[in-house]
């Protein structure tokens, strides 16, 4: 759940965010009423460097981390329940922003499971494949095995399993 928690600030969401309230163009999070804090902007510059997130360009970058500095999401540790929320100089922004997190965090969830369903589908079916053609193949090394010792065939049954049935039958028609 933590894990989960924690894509709530991932790149990938946050650009979503980004795109669908144009928040490159809003100079509360674009960085054009810059307050000074190039430095800042380095450093984040730094450390996008190092992390395992999905790459951005530059002009992104700013708004990005000014929209992960924005929100903020917790969970109670006895539940699952995730709250998100947002601050901007504009309430109804904020508010926007808490929504459109929470519907790009489940977004970003059913594509990220659709994906592992795909993969994990296409594996068994790639193992069913393998599977199907050594099940094939040992039909016909049974066949060629019970050729090579004239082990007759009744009714697609070997003829010992042709006994077995009959002698069943024998037996319960004689409990009848």
């Amino acid at each position: 759940v933590d894990s989960q928690l924690a894509t709530v600030y991932s790149t990938t969401v946050l650009l979503r965010v980004i795109d669908k309230l144009n928040l490159n163009q809003n100079s509360e999070f674009n960085g054009s009423d810059d307050d000074g804090l190039g430095l800042f902007n380095g450093i984040a510059f730094v450390r996008s460097l190092f992390s395992a997130d999905t790459p951005i360009d530059i002009s992104d970058r700013t708004t990005v981390e000014n929209l992960r500095d924005a929100i903020d999401a917790d969970r109670n540790s006895s539940t699952f329940v995730f709250w998100i929320s947002a601050d901007s100089q504009n309430p109804q922004l904020a508010d926007n922003i808490a929504n459109t997190v929470t519907e790009s965090f489940i977004e970003n969830q059913i594509e990220r499971e659709s994906l592992a369903a795909r993969t994990a589908s296409s594996a068994l079916g790639s193992q069913l494949v393998k599977l199907k053609a050594a099940v094939e193949d040992a039909e016909r090394k049974a066949e060629v095995f019970a050729q090579a010792n004239n082990l007759a065939r009744v009714g697609g049954l070997t003829l010992t399993d042709s006994q077995l049935v009959a002698t069943s039958s024998q037996l319960s028609d004689a409990k009848a």
